[in-house]
């Protein structure tokens, strides 16, 4: 029956699971004959044994001339590891003879040797094991059942990998065309080939197998036929397929015996075959592995199926399941491309080269690493509502011309490339990618690349990519899908494709941080660059330009509301100036505006610390929300952690223009920086911010500015600082670029309120040891208007040591509470307020800290600090209160007692007072700078009228309805304050209605006004008009101040005006 490893006979080799092995080595080194189990004897039968490798034999189990042979539920298998001593196993010398690494996938073999008639391989599992045959013709054997899995192997040797059946011939007969060999109802499995090539003569069946792994086309050899296999594991559902080893009935042998131009059926079948072809001729309705066509004219595949990828090699030396080369007039209609599942290396769908006229449509490529390659000199491709997905890599077009890519889905896959040729670089031409839909696109990857991997570009100029859906609604994610340059002037939102739902793109908008960069890059002098709503990164810097980056939708807008967060341009990077060396970097020219951004973590920075380069910059509608989670310290520059702006250059070099306007700064500044800090300007305009945060750290300051040119502008004026830990600063610190000179310029901190913990407000020389200049005599500080906590607040103004001050503190008390506290140059003159009123009280006057009691409005020279505190009458007869209305007086002299003769509105509420147009607000106060309402202004024109105006539900009801009746106003807001624009539109409305003529300054230009610009549309008729007529005037500075409130002595002026025309 057989022998064991030691020559012993097997007594009990039925015993379930029993293992015969054997790590016998031939002392002398040479190759034993000896088998683990040799049969030569008829009916036997092995079972339930695992089977390992001889070592040196190659025969485990040997059977010679053994009729009714049986051998089932058997394992073949490579030795197993517990059986190896460690250090492997030696010979009689000590030389190490077998190491497992060497033979772990070199199992057994089963030897069927000489004639054997009736015999049964069954049941049984040949893992990295084989079955041979040798020398049995006239043998019947039947191979049913069993499994074959994985590749014998020796030490991963090419040179020693056996096939899984195989016909050896080491006898002298080939012929076994009188054996009956049936293969069938195997498993094979990623194992080696079915190798009958040794046979001369006669057939073996392998039908009704199945096959998974494997490659039938090279992985069957010889004389071996086949008319089905199973389609999954379950082995339930067959496929037909046509596998002919003796090359009689292949579908490579119809081929080559066809007219040109004929068509050839498949029949639904399989051909596991990589074809050659080179004629003209049409292929339809069928499987293949590969095809490879060279030199033909009019090539057709029409419902084929390609299941492998070819030994063929493209230009590219990568295989390809379809290759054509030199080819002309192709059609690729409503085929499936099937990437093999162990393909190693690289595969692809479909190559060409020097191809001409090829068309897909239709077909389903999944599996590939690159979905199709098209060569240089391939022109007028068309791909048309094919399905691709899960490659690797899109459609590469290298250097092609004439492109159409329309009508087809990608989905889970890279989409297309547009790359130049690598023969003499050239660009593809004429290429539309139009109505495709990109559906999960693969992270960090493309649906479309307008370049190669170095980044150069495979399109002359911007390729156009319209009417496709990108996967996404998102126009900025629709652009991170494509690299190169393109245009997209619209797209689909949804993947149904809908004609009516398509969006146009504002091709002048930029989308992504790339497009912004390359804006730049190719910006003119004086550009303007707007951004779309998205996010944006990276280190910008603007190469020396002047130019405006502007949000299409402002942060956070002057005038109108603040936009949706999905309408934000939002950037995580920082921009840049870009880094000078000398003063020669310094470009006074340049002007950098930034408009309507919102920045999160970093804001900007000028300057590298070293040099400015910027002449001027204006920052402007932005916001930054301050927090550590913002922080990357990967980017460029971005060290400075929670600026909003910086401006910093090297002490002494060139200075920079800054304006820092209507932008706003929330959030936790996470390091004690400064939010704004503007060093070495000459200008530094810091107005109408608002600075919310939390918790800021100390040493905290909302704005710094220090190291300024000695003559510098400085304006800090109608901020809003929230829980900062320091507010304004503003310094002599290394003024002039040394600190050792004199402060001559201006300082106006004015009407900013701040709610902050420590000194609200800093001018001067702070004690250090670093150089700190001094305030000179001639400079100008104007410190007004300021308060801090809700209380007017004073800012500290230090001089230097040894200097003499150069500002004294005025302040102004009603009572004991102070209305106003502001810094005023030493010898300055300074102009006292107007009357205050207090109902039931006349005011006297402003008695100052030396006893003196001034008039309102009255001059003073201030060279000393000095208190000012205003002096009432008490009037008994009138009750405390304010009235609900304004009161008719009950005298018929002037009786205004806060309007002096001297002023410059006398003569004007003299006129309305007398002429019944306008009232007091009490009988003794007129209120001069009193608010002018919209029911004030209703009232004066309907007296104006005649209308009597007196009764109704409120004090001006009746002025309202004549108001409203004769188009003078709406009638909505009455208690809202009136600016000078809608005064003025009022009494033009009003000379309308009352058909004066109004074509009096239609050709008066009003552009010489410096604020003209600030003048709304529906009020610029009004303003020609009234600048013509002279009811208007500007102010000292050629302004019209169209936005500020209108006080009650400018009405009475304007009235007074009007009336006289």
């Amino acid at each position: 029956m057989g022998v064991d490893a030691d020559g012993n006979p097997i007594t009990d080799a039925a015993k379930t699971q029993a293992r015969i092995y054997s790590t016998h080595y031939s002392a002398n080194g040479s190759w034993s004959s000896q088998d683990l189990v040799l049969v030569c004897a008829n009916n036997v039968t092995i079972s339930g044994l695992t089977i390992m490798n001889k070592v040196d034999a190659n025969k485990a189990v040997e059977v010679y001339d053994a009729d009714n042979f049986v051998i089932k539920n058997c394992k073949f298998t490579p030795i197993a590891s517990d059986l190896i001593p460690a250090g492997g196993v030696t010979n009689g010398s000590g030389k190490v003879v077998y190491d497992y690494d060497e033979y772990k996938e070199y199992g057994a073999s089963l030897y069927f040797n000489n004639v054997t008639v009736n015999a049964t391989v069954t049941g049984n599992l040949f893992d990295h094991s084989n079955l041979t045959f040798d020398g049995t013709a006239n043998s019947t054997i039947a191979v049913k059942g069993n499994t074959f899995k994985g590749v014998k192997n020796w030490n991963n040797d090419s040179d020693y990998t056996y096939s899984a059946i195989g016909f050896t011939s080491w006898g002298s007969s080939t012929d076994i065309s009188g054996s009956n060999i049936t293969i069938a109802e195997n498993k094979f499995i990623e194992t080696g080939k079915i190798n009958f090539s040794r046979v001369t003569s006669g057939s073996v069946d392998v039908s009704g197998n199945y096959w998974e792994g494997m490659d039938l086309a090279s992985d069957i050899t010889g004389p071996v036929t086949a008319s089905t296999i199973y389609a999954d594991a379950s082995m339930t559902e067959t496929v037909e397929v046509v596998i002919d080893g003796t090359g009689v009935d292949t579908l490579q042998a119809k081929i080559d015996a066809a007219d040109p131009g004929a068509e050839i059926d498949l029949g639904g079948k399989y051909y596991p075959e990589n074809l050659s072809i080179n004629k003209s001729i049409t292929l339809k309705n069928g499987t293949i592995d590969t095809a490879t066509a060279m030199g033909v004219t009019d090539l057709t595949f029409e419902k084929i199926t390609f299941v492998n990828a070819s030994t063929e090699k493209n230009l590219d030396t990568n295989p390809a399941a379809l290759y054509l080369q030199n080819v002309k007039d192709v059609d690729v209609i409503e085929c499936s491309f099937v990437a093999p599942a162990n393909a190693t290396g690289t595969t692809v769908g479909i190559t060409t080269g020097t191809t001409e006229d090829v068309r897909i449509e239709g077909c389903k490529i999944s599996g590939y690493t690159i979905t199709a390659y098209h060569n240089p000199d391939t022109s007028s491709v068309v791909y048309a509502g094919n399905e691709i997905s899960n490659v690797q890599s899109g459609i590469a077009f290298i250097g092609s011309k004439n492109v159409d890519v329309l009508n087809n889905t990608f989905t889970n896959a890279n989409g297309i490339r547009v790359e130049p040729s690598w023969i003499g670089g050239a660009v593809c031409e004429d290429v539309v990618i139009e109505n495709n839909s990109f559906i999960n696109t693969p992270k960090d990857g493309y649906a479309v690349r307008v370049q190669n991997s170095s980044g150069e570009a495979g399109y002359e100029g911007a390729l156009k990519l319209n009417e496709n859906y990108w996967g996404t609604d998102d126009p900025a994610d629709i652009f991170a899908l494509i690299k190169g340059d393109a245009l997209v002037e619209n797209y689909y939102p949804k993947a149904d494709m809908d004609p009516d739902s398509l969006v146009e793109l504002d091709t002048n908008l930029v989308y992504t941080s790339e497009q912004l960069i390359e804006a730049i890059a190719d910006a003119k002098e004086d550009a303007v660059i707007t951004l779309a709503p998205g996010t944006y990164d990276g280190n910008i810097r603007f190469d020396g330009k002047s130019l405006t980056i502007k949000a299409q939708y402002p942060a956070y807008p002057e005038d109108g509301e603040i936009p949706a967060d999905e309408l934000l341009s939002v950037f995580t990077g920082t921009f840049n100036t870009s880094e000078g060396t000398n003063d020669a970097d310094f470009k006074a020219d340049q002007c950098v505006t930034i408009d309507g951004i919102a920045f999160k973590g970093d804001g900007l920075k000028v300057g590298n610390n070293n040099y400015n380069t910027v002449g001027e910059l204006i920052v402007k509608n932005c916001t930054m929300e301050c927090g550590k989670n913002l922080e990357k310290a990967d980017v460029v520059n971005y060290n400075q952690l929670n600026y909003f702006v910086k401006v910093s250059g090297n002490p002494g070099a060139p200075y920079a223009e800054v304006t820092v306007y209507n932008n706003k700064v929330t959030g936790t500044p996470e390091k004690d920086v400064y939010t704004i800090q503007l060093w070495d300007v000459s200008v530094a305009n810091v107005s109408e911010n608002l600075i919310y945060l939390t918790n800021a750290p100390a040493g905290h300051q909302a704005i710094n500015i220090s190291k300024m040119a000695e003559n510098a502008t400085v304006i800090v004026e109608d901020n809003v600082i929230v829980n900062a830990t320091g507010g304004i600063y503003v310094t002599t610190w290394l003024l002039g670029g040394t600190g050792n000179c004199a402060f001559t310029g201006d300082i106006d901190i004015v009407n900013n309120v701040m709610d902050v913990t420590g000194t609200p407000i800093y001018i001067g020389w702070e004690e250090s040891t670093a150089p700190y200049g001094s305030l000179d005599a001639s400079c100008s500080i104007a410190d007004e208007n300021n308060t801090n906590n809700g209380k007017p607040v004073v800012a500290d103004i230090i001089q230097k040591p040894g200097e003499a001050p150069v500002t004294y503190v005025v302040t102004i008390m009603d009572g004991k509470n102070v209305v106003d506290m502001r810094s005023v140059v030493a010898g300055a003159e300074y102009k006292l307020p107007a009357a205050p009123t207090k109902p039931g009280y006349i005011f006297m006057g402003w008695k100052g800290s030396d006893g003196h009691t001034h008039q309102a409005n009255e001059t003073v020279t201030v060279e000393k600090d000095m208190t000012f505190t205003a002096v009432w009458s008490n009037l008994p007869d009138i009750e405390p209160g304010e009235p609900d209305e304004p009161d008719e007086p009950d005298v018929p002299d002037f009786p205004f007692t806060d309007v002096s003769v001297n002023a410059w509105y006398y003569e004007a509420v003299k006129y309305v007072y007398e002429n019944g147009i306008m009232n007091g607000m009490d009988r003794y106060s007129f209120q001069p700078n009193g608010t002018l309402t919209r029911a004030m202004v209703w009232t004066m024109l309907a007296r104006l009228d005649g209308v009597d105006t007196e009764g109704g539900n409120s004090w001006y009801a009746k002025a309202q309805e004549w108001a409203t009746a004769n188009s003078v106003s709406d009638g909505e807001n009455p208690t809202g304050e009136v600016t000078r624009e809608q005064l003025v539109t009022m009494l033009y409305r009003y000379a309308q209605y009352k058909g004066y003529d109004v074509s009096i300054g239609e050709d008066t230009n009003i552009l010489s006004y410096v604020d003209v610009d600030q003048v709304s549309d529906w009020a610029m008729e009004a303003f020609q008009w009234a600048c013509g007529t002279g009811v208007i005037e500007g102010d000292e500075n050629s302004a019209l101040t169209p936005k500020a409130s209108t006080t009650r002595a400018q009405a009475a002026a304007m009235l007074m005006r009007f009336i006289e025309l």
